[in-house]
């Protein structure tokens, strides 16, 4: 090596030194702003809802930053689709596409506060402020659990909107907000679906706050309420999620947004002084390029995707009941120290004892089992009602 790149080594190394500690050295605060931007990767952004929405739709999923009226009018829709919306409010303009798009077919779901849309539909909605100990919760029976929303951050109260007039001929209330007014719990709808010609409305009133990264990613009800909600809309549709913020930012807005962040100014600047000392002292490497050897993936649950997709293809009901017969009893074997040789009432009467679980839940599954056993025959409606027996029972005052 010569002298002049060892040099340069030493004193790249030392201006590493000096610029990584000050990069370290700053406070990194977390924004806590509930801004509700599509791009953003904040607490309260839609980063993440954004790259989960296309795990919940068989067909391409569009994020358009215009209008609805612009985009609709570039391009002519044939086909029924999705339409999701999350910022406040839609101009007229664009509301008189959406119903039309509506009326012949297509879904609409708003997650966010519309007056608008409110008013054109003959539905009205209020609002109340500086509330504490929020909760949601879906009338669905496929999950309605209650959803804590109480903030995390800087924020100690909130808006929440809820519905004061329906149609109670033609909507249906989906969902509800829990929340503590002057020492007492008030429960308001927050989720309803209107019927429009031969479409749906799905109104869910803002702010999104469910929606936003650090719900979806640190709480699992709040990933099966926000899931629960998207599985209302037509899966094989195509669907197209409206917000301005989607837009693309140009090179000016990168450059004022990183020389405006103090820790990402000095990174900016440490690699510019990099990059001219390389251009001095020397323009090309002095030693071979050392190959990366990348780690074994872990492709379990890859594997577990393709073997549950293989039993869905395959239809076979039957099979699925034995294996969901085996680990439970293998299961009442381990925890009950239970002899599962032979399934009748009087098992069922020591499962019973064993276990505490309630007396009907536990003849039904054996009543179950014993059927299976005796036929070898199951059809998915067997198999859907023994998953849910069996959940329950595992589950039983959890």
């Amino acid at each position: 090596m010569g002298k002049s790149i060892r040099n340069y080594l030493i004193l790249l190394g030392l201006v590493v030194v000096v610029m990584a500690f000050m990069v370290f050295s700053n406070d990194k605060e977390v924004d806590w702003r509930m801004t509700y931007n599509a791009r953003s990767k904040q607490p309260y952004g839609l980063y993440i809802f954004g790259e989960e929405l296309k795990h919940f739709f068989t067909k391409e999923v569009s994020k358009v930053s215009y209008t609805p009226y612009e985009y609709l009018i570039k391009n002519q829709k044939k086909d029924t689709y999705n339409y999701i919306f999350t910022e406040e409010d839609i101009d007229e303009v664009s509301l008189e596409k959406i119903l039309s798009e509506v009326k012949q077919g297509s879904q609409a779901l708003f997650l966010n506060t519309s007056y608008h849309v409110n008013d054109t539909l003959g539905i009205a909605a209020d609002e109340a402020y500086y509330v504490e100990d929020q909760e949601v919760q879906l009338v669905t029976s496929s999950y309605n659990e209650r959803v804590d929303l109480t903030l995390k951050g800087r924020h100690s109260f909130d808006r929440i909107d809820y519905f004061t007039i329906l149609d109670k001929n033609r909507d249906k209330a989906l969902g509800y907000i829990y929340y503590s007014d002057e020492g007492k719990i008030r429960k308001k709808i927050n989720f309803v679906e209107v019927p429009f010609g031969r479409g749906k409305f799905f109104i869910h009133l803002g702010p999104p706050i469910v929606f936003t990264n650090y719900y979806l990613k640190e709480e699992p009800k709040a990933r099966k309420y926000a899931s629960t909600i998207l599985s209302y809309l037509p899966k094989d549709n195509k669907t197209i999620w409206f917000d301005s913020s989607l837009g693309s930012t140009s090179s000016s807005e990168f450059l004022s947004f990183v020389m405006s962040q103090p820790a990402l100014m000095t990174a900016w600047r440490l690699m510019l002084l990099g990059f001219l000392f390389y251009l001095i002292f020397k323009g090309k490497r002095q030693q071979r390029i050392i190959p990366v050897i990348e780690k074994p993936k872990n492709t379990t649950i890859e594997f577990a995707q393709s073997v549950s997709s293989l039993y869905y293809q395959e239809g076979d009901a039957s099979d699925l009941v034995q294996k969901k017969i085996t680990y439970f009893l293998d299961n009442v074997r381990g925890k009950y120290y239970l002899d599962t040789q032979e399934i009748n009432e009087a098992f069922a009467q020591r499962l019973h004892n064993k276990s505490g679980r309630d007396k009907q839940l536990v003849d039904k599954i054996v009543a179950c089992i014993s059927q299976f056993e005796s036929t070898h025959q199951a059809n998915e409606s067997t198999l859907t009602d023994l998953d849910k027996w069996i959940g329950e029972f595992w589950n039983y005052n959890n």
